[in-house]
């Protein structure tokens, strides 16, 4: 299972608060998905601070990010972008393999709304980024509601073939024989 570095959430012309608040939703989204682990925000910390200076260039190269996903520990790098204007705010967020620094993901949403909208993209994003594994057709209703009026029906099959040859062996018993008297 792959651990998940989510960095802290980056905004342009909002609230840092409306960044540290969205951050912690997709942390407790992504902590529910089954897919993954979530690296612990100390060693992401850490990771961060080795930039220094550089940080803010660091967050816009995806082979940066990388490297920031290998010092903390993590298979991937989740760098979330967040400007608005209000109530309007355009999220961007970029799923990153931490070996080699590939964008595997690129996805950009407006949200409109106050901190419920930004729960519910929160959930909508972790859902994209780690979809619901499909069920195996053998695990479906339909297929045991199928096989079970299959068996059903092989069943009654079963039983009126019986029936049959019990009733002509009685048959054969009553028979008169024109020949025998």
């Amino acid at each position: 299972m792959p651990a998940i570095a989510v960095l802290p959430v980056e905004t342009l012309g909002l609230d840092e608060q409306q960044g540290r608040s969205l951050h912690a939703l997709l942390q407790r989204q992504l902590a529910q998905r089954p897919q993954v682990t979530i690296v612990a925000a100390e060693r992401v910390d850490r990771a961060l601070a080795q930039r220094g200076a550089a940080l803010q260039a660091c967050l816009a190269e995806a082979s940066c990010l990388g490297e920031v996903g290998r010092e903390a520990g993590a298979d991937l790098v989740l760098a979330v972008t967040m400007a608005g204007l209000g109530s309007t705010k355009i999220v961007r967020a970029r799923l990153v393999r931490s070996a080699g620094g590939v964008v595997l993901q690129d996805l950009q949403e407006t949200v409109e709304g106050d901190a419920q909208a930004l729960e519910a993209f929160a959930g909508r994003l972790a859902l994209r980024l780690f979809p619901e594994a499909a069920r195996p057709w053998y695990g479906a209703w339909w297929f045991w509601t199928a096989l079970g009026g299959a068996a059903l029906i092989a069943t009654g099959a079963t039983a009126a073939v019986i029936w049959v040859v019990v009733q002509q062996a009685a048959a054969n018993e009553n028979l008169v024989h024109l020949g025998e008297l």
